[in-house]
């Protein structure tokens, strides 16, 4: 350009402007030179993501246990399970890599014929190397046989290895079902310190049982009702440890005789977490505040509004809202297949005209009826409670979105109690009496019984 450098800088600082505008118009006139375009977005994760994938598999082929990964990485232990088929092509290859490396340092020991610094976790890695290096082309890796499987493994090793894939994911367990069994088996190794399989005695559980009554709680200590939560999943975990039965089919016989954890007897609590219709005007007022999800075509309130309204007209759960698609209507019905629902089971739910007219308010050309930017419905759930917070409803009476669909089951129930079980999709009218009707309607019927004179 005949231009000395220095020169060059001073024009492009002083005409920084006129040079973006030029630019600009350049890009939209698809004229703009191949060195200004700017790349591509590297397809798949995020660099982060990427060095914690790269270091996860390194781990995890010299023997590392995936919960001491987990923690290592600072990543949930439910996150890292995720990974292997989230990122398959790029899981499959940080692993081939690493275990090349580890299997070049294990025949280097080998024919050293020394002591590995840590025999577990080299017994560990020859494991992990074996399994992955048989693994059928293009799968993730096999679950270990029931051979390699030890009663002098931990209670939590002994559900990754085998009660998750087995008895979880191979019966089609949603992601919350292993979020909850995770947790649980956290504060197992936290109160118990996760001793072997063969070490574990009804003095164990007892203990445990102790341990966790004396936690904090959401009032004060935890509750009765979430002790026995966690045993009734802890159980599942410990039965599949012993004999094989008619009973306990997944039973693998590595413990003769399955230690009982003694759980509290349940306390039902009356179903008074429902919004009245009062508070649910007072949920779509405050909606107005809303600037998130942002979704092209729908301001936030007008997307809240329409939730509310849908969820309370129709009774459905809000992880099945957030699945339901345009293509799922038909007529006055919405066809719910099986995948997203908490049952597993489809069903042919009715659309009132106030469900139909508030989902038609925020129609767009997205498929999904309530589209959202969101991988989880974590993030909605902090935006209602942002939105409840600025209402007129008092603190204590702030409930979720179930609170809606027990709003939705007390008034059926006024009506007809069969119609208010079919809406909510329970097989037992029992479980929609104990569990979703304000036991408040009972008073006011009373209130209108005919008195002798």
């Amino acid at each position: 350009m005949g231009l000395k450098p220095d020169s060059l800088s001073h024009c492009l600082r002083k005409h920084a402007e006129l040079l973006a505008r030029e630019v600009e118009a350049a890009r939209r006139s698809g004229t703009l030179p191949e060195v200004l375009r700017e790349p591509d977005p590297p397809p798949g994760p995020c660099q982060r993501i990427r060095r914690q994938i790269a270091d996860a598999a390194a781990r995890i082929a010299a023997g590392t246990t995936i919960e001491e990964t987990a923690e290592a990485l600072g990543v949930p232990i439910a996150t890292l399970s995720r990974w292997p088929s989230e990122y398959r092509d790029l899981w499959q290859a940080e692993m081939d890599q690493a275990v090349a490396v580890v299997r070049r340092v294990i025949e280097r020991i080998d024919a050293a014929a020394v002591v590995p610094p840590d025999p577990r976790a080299y017994f560990r890695a020859i494991g992990n190397c074996q399994r992955w290096t048989a693994r059928p082309s293009g799968d993730r890796p096999e679950v270990r046989p029931l051979a390699e499987l030890s009663a002098e493994m931990s209670l939590s090793a002994f559900y990754w290895v085998y009660v998750r894939p087995v008895c979880l994911e191979a019966h089609g367990a949603a992601p919350r079902t292993f979020d909850a069994y995770e947790r649980t088996l956290g504060l197992w190794k936290r109160l118990t310190g996760d001793p072997p399989l063969a070490k574990i005695d009804q003095l164990t559980c007892a203990k445990f049982v102790a341990k966790l009554g004396e936690r904090p709680g959401r009032k004060g200590n935890v509750s009765p009702n979430t002790i026995r939560k966690h045993c009734v999943q802890l159980q599942m975990v410990l039965d599949r440890a012993g004999p094989r039965t008619r009973d306990n089919r997944l039973g693998t016989g590595l413990i003769e005789e399955v230690p009982w954890l003694e759980r509290p007897k349940p306390r039902p609590k009356a179903a008074t977490d429902n919004f009245t219709l009062e508070e649910i005007s007072q949920w779509l007022a405050a909606c107005e505040i809303a600037t998130k999800p942002e979704v092209e075509g729908i301001p936030a309130p007008d997307w809240w509004r329409a939730l509310v309204r849908f969820l309370y007209n129709t009774g459905l759960r809000i992880g099945t809202a957030m699945g339901l698609r345009w293509d799922m209507i038909e007529g006055d019905w919405i066809v719910i297949p099986p995948e997203i629902m908490k049952t597993h089971a489809g069903k042919r739910h009715p659309l009132n005209k106030s469900a139909r007219a508030a989902i038609e308010a925020i129609r767009t050309p997205d498929p999904r009826i309530f589209p959202h930017p969101y991988k989880r419905v974590t993030q909605i759930h902090k935006i209602r409670a942002d939105i409840l917070a600025a209402s007129d409803i008092p603190p204590a009476r702030r409930f979720g979105f179930h609170g809606l669909r027990k709003a939705l089951a007390t008034h059926l129930a006024q009506k007809n109690p069969m119609i208010a079980t079919m809406m909510l999709g329970h097989t037992m009218a029992k479980t929609t009496q104990d569990h979703y009707v304000n036991p408040g309607i009972a008073a006011a019927v009373m209130a209108k019984v005919p008195q002798p004179t």
